[in-house]
């Protein structure tokens, strides 16, 4: 590749593949349900971001999804691992999320440890700086029954990363990388929540079912099955010899 003068060649070529390749990301991984507001901000190194949509799944389902630290994996291929590092209560703990995510040539690690505070509806986290790959940084998860089988979910975070971002990492790049990735988190919360409440049913289908006996071979061996009834023909049949009734 031969490079200009001001060596703005190169990099607008970067940014032209990356934005196809997040193009086609967005395409594949769009939520169908309805999004309702997305927005990130940046100021220096910190920024801000907040998401709303409605989901096609019960308020339960999709909180209890969404808090099943041990699976997070299965919500982004991004991230390369989730679990529990400690519990405090039914209702707070530490967890760890990392992740690896490449932006045109460019990979990034990252690391969140968190204190988590689950509440019925909502989710708090807050970044631990001495053991995460960020200055500080906070999160909020919100969830809201709009009906028996739809769910808003609300995302804001603020957030502050100890690494450098090159600036061929524009805004625009990074929104739509983030729009993305939290597309890609919520139609997998939507289907994972789904497969959840269709394995549940079946369970519960098959639990009221009448069960049918079936004697194991023992049982048929010392309760044998009665021998059929052999029937005489009726009284006056034809062909029939009745003792009682010689001439």
């Amino acid at each position: 590749m031969t490079h200009d003068s001001n060596g703005q060649r190169p990099a607008r070529a970067l940014q032209l593949a990356g934005l196809l390749l997040l193009w086609t990301a967005h395409s594949v991984c769009a939520v169908l349900a309805a999004e309702e507001s997305a927005d990130i901000a940046f100021n220096g190194n910190t920024y801000a971001y907040t998401y709303s949509t409605i989901l096609e799944g019960a308020h339960s389902a999709i909180l209890r999804v969404a808090s099943d630290y041990e699976h997070l994996d299965r919500l982004n291929d991004s991230i390369t691992e989730s679990r529990v590092l400690e519990r405090y209560d039914e209702n707070s703990l530490k967890r760890l999320l990392a992740l690896r995510k490449c932006v045109l040539f460019l990979c990034f690690r990252l690391r969140f440890v968190e204190h988590v505070r689950i509440e019925s509806d909502a989710i708090h986290t807050t970044i631990i700086p001495a053991e995460s790959t960020f200055h500080d940084g906070t999160g909020e998860w919100r969830f809201e029954a709009v009906d028996d089988h739809r769910t808003r979910i609300t995302m804001r975070a603020s957030q502050t990363p100890d690494f450098w971002i090159p600036p061929v990492l524009g805004p625009a790049l990074l929104k739509r990388v983030f729009l993305a990735e939290v597309r890609e988190t919520c139609a997998n919360l939507e289907r994972l929540a789904r497969e959840a409440g269709t394995t549940t049913a079946t369970k519960s289908s098959a639990a009221n079912r009448p069960r049918q006996f079936t004697p194991s071979p023992s049982q048929n061996a010392l309760h044998p099955a009665p021998a059929p009834l052999a029937l005489s023909p009726s009284k006056g049949a034809p062909g029939h010899h009745n003792r009682h009734n010689n001439p």
